[in-house]
């Protein structure tokens, strides 16, 4: 069964990589649209990261996909 966005969203930290974020003080607004559509907004920051459902008032960044193309993207 593929992945929901959700799934991959409640995935992020576990993938993330600290020292790779060295120095990274950012908010990300995620958008999807299509199948399922929602905001989630990833914060890193003190290389650490925090997903949440919802939207950040003024993010660094800003993706908007429809969520089936980023599903593919993501597990390739």
């Amino acid at each position: 069964m593929p992945l929901t966005i959700a799934e991959l969203m409640e995935k992020m930290p576990g993938a993330f990589i600290p020292e790779k974020a060295l120095g990274v003080d950012a908010d990300i607004q995620f958008k999807f649209t299509g199948a399922e559509p929602g905001e989630w907004v990833v914060a890193i920051r003190d290389g650490a990261v925090d997903v949440s459902q919802g939207t950040h008032p003024s993010p660094k960044m800003t993706l908007t996909s429809d969520s089936s193309d980023y599903i593919r993207i993501i597990t390739g």
